[in-house]
């Protein structure tokens, strides 16, 4: 049978923990968790889990900001893209329009 445990922890303040080695919050390193199986209620199990990063911690803000669509931000962004792109090429064809006209009227004049 597989068992999970969710573990919340909530720290002080935002920011990287584990970083030093006077931080006491969180140390880099291999931590070490026994626990009894299923299977065999008398043995114990050990397993290690290992990180050598720092843990960061991020305030609910900058984690809305990082975890957000931006929908908004897209929309106005595609909106200037596309005004930037196609109204030169509109003016540009205007006018392409506009010499081919006049040259067509000049072609005619001298024939």
């Amino acid at each position: 049978a597989e068992i999970s445990f969710n573990i919340t922890v909530k720290a002080k303040k935002a920011g990287e923990y584990g970083d030093s080695s006077t931080s006491s919050a969180f140390k880099s390193g291999v931590s070490t968790v026994t626990y009894v199986s299923e299977e065999d209620l008398e043995a114990k199990r050990t397993h290690f889990l290992g990180s050598k990063e720092p843990l960061v911690v991020e305030d609910e803000e900058t984690y809305r900001k990082r975890t957000d669509l931006h929908l908004i931000d897209w929309a106005v962004y595609l909106f200037l893209a596309s005004f930037l792109t196609l109204v030169p090429f509109g003016v540009s064809m205007g006018a392409y329009k506009d010499l081919e006209k006049l040259q067509s009227k000049k072609a005619k004049k001298t024939q």
